[in-house]
């Protein structure tokens, strides 16, 4: 593979890796924002059906993203192009554990923000009765 070809398919992948981040972000903001808006008034169902989805759906961009970002790993230090002088390319080693700790760490505090938003709810209606 030429530098150029190489280059042309990191910047694709980079693309692509943008885009599940950007997924990954905005079912995570969708699902905050449903549990602070409505999350104390859905039903037991309804909270298990959201947050199933939020899951499967977190989940699926984020193992996207991590398996981008690891092709993206090693198309880098297989070949040679021009990202070798870039400063943040000597980081490439902490992006995957860096990414799955942040995907994984949101997901379980966006499913405790949910349960709190609840708790919180539910202990406020036992007081006022």
């Amino acid at each position: 593979m030429t530098e150029a070809e190489a280059t042309e398919m990191l910047i694709a992948m980079g693309d692509v890796l943008a885009t599940y981040l950007g997924l990954w972000v905005t079912s995570t903001f969708a699902y905050l924002t449903v549990a602070y808006f409505v999350g104390a008034k859905l039903s037991r169902f309804q909270n298990c059906a959201v947050s199933s989805l939020y899951i499967v759906a977190a989940s699926s961009f984020a193992l996207a993203a991590l398996g981008h970002t690891d092709g993206f790993i090693e198309l880098y230090q297989r070949e040679v192009t021009v990202y070798r002088n870039i400063f943040f390319a000597e980081l490439l080693p902490y992006y995957l554990p860096g990414f799955a700790t942040i995907f994984v760490a949101g997901i379980f505090v966006s499913l405790y923000f949910m349960h709190n938003v609840r708790k919180e709810a539910e202990e406020s209606g036992r007081e006022a009765a």
